[in-house]
């Protein structure tokens, strides 16, 4: 049997929270792909429009159409709709597009095994303001 040097150390694997977001979003009927990009010899990762890092679309529904959607743990999710509002979010959902920011945490009672929760924050347009509201 092979291990991995992270297996070998005692260390956990990092965990991809895109995969966690791309799974929950098919579950829920989404078509959806990881859209930003690592730059070829660097360590620097390119989100779509400078803030979208999965794109997803179904058919237009009352929940459906486009959904942009910034992908992070919990305690970074209003830093990232900052960086949103920075590189154009207000064009984003002024053209028709939705937006949320994943926020996924472990959590679980003190002692016992710990399990990845989503937390999910949409962004929406009213009167050219852009206003969240927890989902």
């Amino acid at each position: 049997m092979k291990y991995t040097a992270s297996e070998m150390s005692g260390r956990a694997k990092p965990v991809k929270l895109n995969s966690r977001t791309l799974k929950h979003l098919r579950d829920a009927g989404w078509r959806a792909e990881v859209v930003e990009h690592k730059i070829p010899k660097s360590f620097i990762t390119r989100d779509l429009f400078g803030f979208i890092d999965v794109l997803a679309m179904r058919p237009k529904s009352k929940l459906g159409g486009i959904l942009g959607v910034q992908v992070t743990v919990r305690a970074k999710v209003n830093d990232r709709i900052a960086k949103a509002i920075d590189n154009g979010l207000a064009g984003w959902l002024a053209a028709g597009g939705r937006f949320e920011v994943h926020g996924w945490s472990k959590k679980g009672a003190r002692g016992a095994r710990k399990v990845w929760t989503l937390f999910i924050l949409e962004c929406i347009l009213i009167r050219g303001k852009i206003v969240t509201r927890e989902i």
